[in-house]
C-alpha cells in the first residue's frame, strides 16, 4: 500500500482495522500465555518426576526447583555488580 493509498481510507475503515487487529492480537496473546502454562516447566517436569516416583515432596520440590534456580543467583551477581562503578542503567 503505497503512503496515497493510505491517506484515501476512511476514518471509519480504520477503526474496523483497528479493532481487528486488536481482537487478533488479544486472542493470540491469549493463546501463547495458555500454551506457555501448558508447556511451562513447572508444569511438565512435575509430571516427569510422578511417572518416576510417588514421592510427593519430590514432586512438589521439582515443581519449585525452576523458580528457585531461576531466581537464587540474581541475589549472589548483585552483590558484585553493587561493587562496580559503571552499571547499566
Amino acid at each position: 500500500m503505497t503512503e496515497s493509498d493510505a491517506q484515501v481510507l476512511s476514518q471509519s475503515f480504520r477503526e474496523r482495522i483497528y479493532r481487528r487487529n486488536f481482537i487478533y492480537f488479544l486472542a493470540d496473546n491469549i493463546l501463547f500465555n495458555v500454551a506457555m502454562g501448558i508447556i511451562s516447566s513447572t508444569t511438565v517436569i512435575p509430571d516427569f518426576v510422578r511417572r518416576l516416583t510417588d514421592s510427593e515432596i519430590l514432586i512438589g520440590l521439582f515443581g519449585s526447583l525452576f523458580t528457585i534456580g531461576h531466581t537464587l543467583p540474581q541475589l549472589f551477581v548483585a552483590r558484585v555488580i553493587v561493587r562496580h562503578a559503571r552499571k547499566k542503567c
